[in-house]
């Protein structure tokens, strides 16, 4: 007598048919039902070490266009220059510090707090994010360096500056050369 796979397997087994890359032969035979608990059990071993698919984002996300416009970089923004437009009244001092990254196919941004090698990253609220890229978009490469020179560090990527012409750009060789500085 075959002991069928449980209801709790077969939905596991559905939602990872969704997000991860799965042979179409592979999908037949998950298809039928006849299929006992042991094999969904190693079923579900193999679709949990199969790829994951690349996230799908809607097309019409404003965040995201903006972010991915954006160089990926530290950036320091004087509040002045934010006060006006931000929601998020926790942030304090003469500038803002934020981070654009992207991780694993997301482009995100962070508000940063501490020091280099050290920082805290704080989630931003939707509207925030994209007040900053507004004020990001007026002069991105002075706000890339005033991270630098407020950290005395690569204003793009935060790694020390070792020869005078890196310490006068704010910038080192390779994030110069990526932001199209001479």
């Amino acid at each position: 007598m075959l002991d069928h796979m449980t209801e709790r397997q077969k939905s596991f087994i559905s939602s990872l048919l969704e997000e991860r890359v799965v042979p179409s032969e592979v999908r037949d035979v998950l298809a039928s039902d006849h299929i006992s608990k042991r094999e969904a059990s190693n079923m579900i071993d193999a679709l949990l070490r199969s790829p994951k698919l690349e996230p799908v984002f809607r097309a019409d996300n404003p965040i995201r266009a903006r972010l991915e416009a954006l160089p990926k970089s530290k950036y320091a923004i004087p509040m002045w220059k934010l006060s006006p437009v931000l929601s998020d009244s926790q942030v304090h001092g003469e500038y803002m510090f934020v981070e654009i990254r992207q991780y694993q196919g997301t482009t995100y941004m962070r508000r940063l707090a501490g020091s280099p090698g050290d920082f805290t990253r704080y989630r931003m609220s939707n509207d925030d994010i994209l007040a900053v890229c507004t004020v990001l978009d007026t002069d991105t490469l002075t706000y890339i360096q005033n991270f630098g020179r407020l950290y005395t560090c690569c204003g793009k990527c935060g790694a020390p500056l070792t020869d005078d012409v890196s310490r006068a750009r704010v910038l080192g060789p390779d994030c110069a050369r990526m932001l199209g500085v001479a």
